[in-house]
């Protein structure tokens, strides 16, 4: 069903969004409880999905503030009730939502470690497997496991250690690179540090997590369920772009990384997210649960090719990019006739590469949707007030764009293009 279907299911999960909105601010002034704070993280979690940025910072508020009047951040290392171990996991996953839309958003994080009590998900490199999980039936209650659990819960735990150790890394990020304002030159040492602690959590993930290319899998592929490829996925798109704003942080003005490391850097970086994402995309059909991660990740792969292509004077490499950013606008292409953030960014890109001037000429092998009389994201709006238009400028963030020359290479006048369209594609990058 698509989305101009009264039925959809975008529209009815619009709708039950909408509702409990409704519920819980009338009932907000009742103390605090566990329902009210799973309905948030999903209300937080929908609106990440449907590219409702601001409103999933406001409700990402609301959700941590709510958790730690219910105190889930000072549990017990050792669950003696039978919730604790689901109250636990809960709790990381917001400690998760966090950190990820902090950085998407480029603002401060709201949850700091230092406030949290153990357990924490496992440090570097160390993914425990739990012993007992407790989880949800479809009845709404609470299920312990004792002994060997299944594959799937040991993965979703792991999956949520690895998440929450990014989060870590997110916030050194942040306080290293963006908020120390001491040294305004380019601090190569925090940089190096952090793209090193990355590499590392990289080649200790479990083999559950370690991305593997669907075509080296062979007859393995049909063993591997779908969730788990998206889980391996997403841990590299997230990996790969916290590198990548190591790397085109505008507080740093560091480039010491890509010199050191030529065949390791950011177009390198890019151009395996891109083949991950195109290799998994030629395999399967679920790109719609992480739409919104692809999308964003791809915005972020391409402005650091085409910022390339401006620079670089080597032509092999400048046509390596540019086949790598073609291949990241066709999946955003394929993905956003179902997906608000692939249209959001098709509209963004389609603006920057085709509308001003006439080339690049557009790839032959792509077709975009039939343009519908009303913009896409907006059958989703009705109801969820405080919704901004897309291309609104974040104050200070011009500066993080180099202004490409007038004399330079054809890659250049390329560049300009996107850059002139910096507004709109400002709404689709983290700060």
């Amino acid at each position: 069903m698509t989305e101009n279907n009264a039925s959809s299911p975008d529209t009815r999960a619009t709708h039950f969004a909408n509702r409990a909105r409704s519920l819980l601010q009338t009932f907000e002034n009742l103390p605090p409880n566990l329902g009210a704070l799973r309905c948030h993280t999903l209300i937080t979690i929908y609106l990440l999905h449907m590219d409702f940025l601001d409103l999933a910072l406001q409700s990402i508020a609301v959700t941590v503030r709510l958790a730690m009047a219910l105190q889930l951040h000072r549990r017990s290392s050792s669950p003696r009730e039978e919730s604790d171990s689901y109250d636990q996991n809960l709790w990381w996953t917001i400690y998760t939502l966090d950190r990820h839309l902090a950085c998407l958003g480029g603002i401060p994080y709201l949850i700091r470690d230092e406030e949290i009590d153990e357990p924490r998900p496992a440090q570097d490199g160390q993914f425990k497997r739990f012993s007992s999980v407790t989880y949800l039936n479809c009845q709404n209650e609470l299920v312990e496991q004792d002994g060997p659990v299944e594959g799937s819960l040991h993965q979703e735990a792991m999956y949520l250690e690895v998440l929450a150790h990014l989060g870590r890394v997110w916030a050194c990020i942040w306080n290293d690179l963006v908020i120390d304002s001491s040294k305004p030159d380019c601090r190569w040492q925090a940089a190096e540090i952090l793209d090193a602690q990355l590499r590392i959590l990289q080649q200790q993930l479990p083999a559950e997590l370690a991305w593997r290319s669907p075509s080296s899998l062979g007859r393995d592929l049909q063993n591997i369920q779908e969730t788990a490829m998206q889980r391996q996925l997403i841990i590299l798109m997230r990996i790969n772009t916290l590198r990548l704003f190591i790397r085109r942080n505008p507080a740093s003005n560091c480039t010491c990384l890509d010199r050191k490391s030529p065949y390791d850097d950011g177009a390198a970086i890019s151009a395996q997210t891109i083949g991950a994402i195109v290799n998994f995309s030629s395999r399967h059909e679920g790109l719609l649960p992480i739409g919104h991660s692809i999308s964003t990740t791809l915005v972020q792969c391409i402005l650091y090719l085409i910022n390339t292509i401006s620079e670089s004077s080597n032509t092999i490499r400048t046509e390596s990019a540019s086949s790598s950013v073609v291949s990241a606008y066709q999946v955003l292409v394929d993905l956003s006739e179902h997906c608000v953030s692939a249209r959001n960014a098709v509209e963004t890109l389609d603006e920057a590469f085709f509308r001003y001037g006439d080339s690049p000429v557009r790839p032959k092998t792509t077709t975009l949707p039939q343009p519908q009389p009303q913009r896409a994201s907006s059958s989703h709006l009705n109801g969820l007030e405080g919704t901004r238009e897309y291309g609104r400028r974040r104050k200070g963030k011009k500066s993080d764009t180099p202004t490409p020359s007038e004399d330079g290479p054809r890659g250049n006048e390329l560049f300009d293009r996107l850059q002139k369209s910096y507004e709109s594609l400002d709404s689709l990058l983290p700060s």
